[in-house]
């Protein structure tokens, strides 16, 4: 076990908002077992973060089963055995270890009702647009972004942001993952500068966090012919990014096994950030 704050590969780590527990159905242990690593490697933040419960009401039942809706926790596991878990953590924890006991979630603007009720259980919301109304249709940031419909994307991450209910738009650039421009390549174009720009100045609008994503990161270090070549983190993306003196950036592990807050991959986010002159904050200042 590795202590005074350095995970195995030297890098120190103040602070991760950006965790998943097993109840998302892709991930792999409970609050406890995050807190317990984190604390043991001099973490002095841990943000709680798994995928928040959308409601299959909220869209049709293709759209909910496409965009792997399924298999996430219900409001009922939210309220029974999430909440519970991270409060029991929390107080566990009091003495050695911030717990902040959060969701990664969209935002779907004609529930707004309901995303203001779940925040209200909450101590911070991540934005996470894994999808978005595209002329009144459910689009997938994954698999379904074109030139036709990225700059869609930016509208959903700029009407979420101007609601206040969220501190941190965990992996902004996901929408060029499977990005297909006019020629069908995946070049980042016009329409992919003017959807970052948007996000970029509406995050310093609404004093909003950005966040450098490990997780792209971890889809690639295993693969010696694509390390460095991250869909997300997006180098077009965040050089843009970095013309714009008063954003705020954080990096976000994205775990979804506790060992991942030790990871060498925390170290590359971090050389990335410095690659494109990416200042990063160790805390949320947003969040008390």
């Amino acid at each position: 076990m590795f202590k005074l704050g350095y995970n195995a590969y030297g890098d120190y780590m103040k602070a991760n908002y950006h965790t998943h527990l097993c109840l998302c159905g892709h991930a792999n242990g409970m609050s406890e077992d995050y807190a317990a690593l984190a604390y043991a490697n001099g973490y002095q933040v841990l943000g709680i973060s798994d995928h928040g419960p959308i409601k299959p009401e909220f869209m049709t039942k293709e759209e909910f089963k496409y965009n792997w809706l399924e298999r996430q926790m219900t409001y009922d596991d939210f309220i029974k055995i999430y909440l519970p878990d991270v409060t029991a953590v929390k107080k566990k924890y009091a003495d050695k270890l911030r717990v902040y006991a959060g969701i990664e979630i969209e935002y779907l603007y004609p529930f707004h009702a309901y995303f203001y009720e779940l925040r209200q259980k909450l101590d911070y919301m991540l934005l996470a647009i894994h999808f978005y109304y595209h002329n009144g249709k459910i689009t997938n940031s994954f698999d379904d972004v074109t030139y036709e419909n990225v700059y869609s994307y930016a509208i959903n991450a700029e009407m979420a942001m101007r609601t206040g209910l969220y501190q941190v738009m965990v992996h902004p650039d996901v929408y060029m993952y499977h990005y297909k421009s006019l020629d069908g390549s995946a070049t980042f174009d016009e329409e992919c500068e003017k959807t970052a720009r948007l996000i970029i100045k509406s995050a310093i609008k609404y004093n909003i966090y950005l966040e450098i994503n490990c997780g792209g990161i971890f889809k690639v270090t295993n693969n010696k012919e694509t390390v460095g070549k991250y869909a997300y983190p997006r180098d077009e993306f965040w050089q843009i990014a970095s013309e714009y003196q008063n954003l705020k950036v954080v990096i976000g592990v994205d775990a979804h096994d506790p060992k991942q807050l030790i990871a060498e991959e925390i170290n590359l986010a971090k050389q990335f950030a410095r690659k494109h002159g990416i200042v990063i904050s160790d805390f949320i200042d947003t969040l008390k």
